[in-house]
């Protein structure tokens, strides 16, 4: 059971996926990585001679179960106010967007986060608490592992400072995102 619980820990957490996760919300993450690990009931029921369609609705279902549970939670969340922190800047030269990007790093890395993945572009993730993750399911608002992220593109760049789970409840998760976004952008010196 300790192998087990440590592979789906180490899909939920996986640095290399981390960028993805950026664009994908939590609970559709979730729900995809239960179906990845419920695939083998497929054979399982093939196996024990179910109809193929049983088959293939048993991984589908437990993936789609997981989805909706997640979904329900995190609404809880936005109905209590939280937010990720969010900043915006329009259109502009690469050079202003690398360096806003080497900025915004290094105030992540003096603040303690881990820079998990960059691009060429000037896009990066980091997060910060990965490890609690691991200790425990529910985590308060003062504990929460958080994901940085600034996505830059052509059209501008969105910088991003999120819970990394879902917030069932508001319990001080939107103003400790705030407050890490607003000092990371006050230390790197890169206002809108």
């Amino acid at each position: 059971m300790d192998q087990t619980k440590h592979f789906i820990f180490t899909l939920l957490t996986n640095p290399k996926l981390e960028r993805y996760r950026v664009y994908i919300p939590y609970p559709i993450y979730v729900g995809f990585i239960t179906l990845i690990l419920c695939t083998p009931l497929f054979l399982v029921f093939i196996l024990r001679g179910a109809p193929w369609q049983h088959a293939v609705l048993a991984p589908v279902m437990c993936g789609a179960i997981i989805f909706f549970l997640n979904f329900v939670l995190s609404i809880g969340g936005f109905v209590s106010g939280y937010r990720p922190f969010k900043m915006k800047w329009g259109n502009s030269e690469e050079h202003e967007i690398l360096m806003r990007s080497r900025r915004l790093m290094d105030a992540c890395k003096a603040y303690g986060f881990d820079i998990l993945w960059t691009n060429e572009t000037g896009s990066f993730v980091a997060v910060l608490g990965l490890a609690l993750e691991a200790k425990e399911v529910g985590h308060a608002g003062t504990e929460v592992p958080v994901r940085v992220s600034l996505m830059s593109s052509a059209r501008g760049s969105l910088f991003k400072v999120q819970g990394r789970t879902v917030v069932v409840w508001d319990t001080g998760e939107k103003e400790r995102m705030k407050s890490i976004g607003e000092e990371l952008i006050k230390t790197a010196g890169v206002f809108s």
